[in-house]
């Protein structure tokens, strides 16, 4: 997953994997203003496959074979 960027804020959770059907995954993203870590940042996961999550670190399972776009997206209060 490249880095994506709104305005100042990066988001990046790392590149493309392969995984196994039916075991769990640790996915984990981090966000950046300026090329700093930050915090306050709220992060929505959509891991292609109809089921969607919060948080900087998620744990997913695929339960069927295929290619899934996971899209992670971060949104910051400028706390």
């Amino acid at each position: 997953m490249p880095p994506s960027t709104s305005d100042d804020l990066s988001v990046d959770a790392g590149g493309d994997r392969t995984v196994l059907v039916g075991a769990d995954i640790l996915l984990s993203v981090r966000g950046f203003r300026n090329k700093t870590d930050i915090e306050n940042i709220s992060f929505m996961w959509n891991f292609g496959d109809g089921s969607t999550g919060n948080g900087a670190v998620m744990v997913h399972r695929f339960e069927y074979p295929g290619r899934y776009a996971v899209v992670v997206s971060g949104s910051y209060d400028g706390a």
